[in-house]
């Protein structure tokens, strides 16, 4: 990031979060995708003033829009926490370098809390969120995945989270019915299709949308292996993004 834009972005952005609308849109939209329907439905605030906010952040490289694969006339906007991170620590570190302090990984977790990730295929994507997920927490998640149409876990899932230090070779394709009746605490959807279709289950569970382009889809040996290495890089940021958020809230509920 730039000079100039270290002293003009986290203004720009701080605007935006002044204003009520502003601030429920970033937090709304910093744990899942939405459409700016839903934003409104879910948010209350008016159509015009989500959307000119969703235009300031677009401009600052903080939100993206992108087609669903499910219903191409939807749109999708996904806050990119890293670089809200680096504009919000921007005007920290100009304030003093101590307020730009990063946030560690939770070395232990209150409570246990089980999480489901959901695919079609439970072949690539949410084989590797399981992975991660599992990783990353210590073992202090409870987590498994599923998909509709289950059929083998993809070489090249088992590969990259190989290069990671993470062992899928074990791993087997599961069907969402041998999870249904069960009870957990989030629901993260990674594909689009299983946002519009994933059925109730008990407890009512806080659902979460991670939507990514299927890996396996991708033609052409190199082109397939970067599809699956972008895919893995994202999943270990969203993992990440996650539980800090996670740790933060299961130590507000004890």
């Amino acid at each position: 990031m730039t000079n100039a834009s270290v002293g003009e972005d986290p203004k720009r952005l701080f605007r935006v979060l002044a204003d009520e609308a502003g601030w429920h849109l970033v937090h709304r939209l910093s744990r899942s995708d939405e459409r700016l329907d839903d934003l409104v439905a879910a948010l209350g605030h008016p159509k015009e003033v989500l959307a000119a906010h969703l235009s300031t952040l677009g401009e600052m490289g903080l939100v993206g829009e992108r087609q669903s694969e499910a219903n191409p006339a939807d749109r999708f906007y996904r806050l990119d926490l890293a670089r809200m991170r680096e504009t919000y620590l921007a005007a920290g570190v100009a304030l003093h370098p101590v307020v730009g302090g990063a946030e560690a990984l939770p070395t232990s977790l209150p409570c246990k809390p089980r999480v489901l990730f959901l695919c079609t295929g439970n072949s690539a994507r949410s084989q590797m969120a399981e992975g991660y997920l599992r990783h990353l927490s210590q073992g202090q998640v409870e987590v498994a995945s599923a998909g509709t149409r289950p059929s083998q876990v993809h070489p090249l899932a088992i590969e990259m989270m190989a290069r990671a230090g993470i062992d899928l070779s074990h791993h087997r394709s599961k069907h969402l019915d041998e999870f249904l009746g069960q009870s957990f605490d989030y629901i993260i959807t990674v594909c689009d299709y299983q946002r519009e279709i994933c059925p109730v289950f008990p407890v009512d569970p806080e659902r979460i949308h991670w939507g990514f382009p299927d890996p396996v889809e991708v033609v052409g040996k190199e082109a397939q292996e970067q599809a699956f290495k972008t895919t893995a890089v994202q999943l270990r940021s969203m993992i990440r993004n996650f539980l800090i958020l996670l740790n933060r809230k299961e130590q507000e509920t004890v």
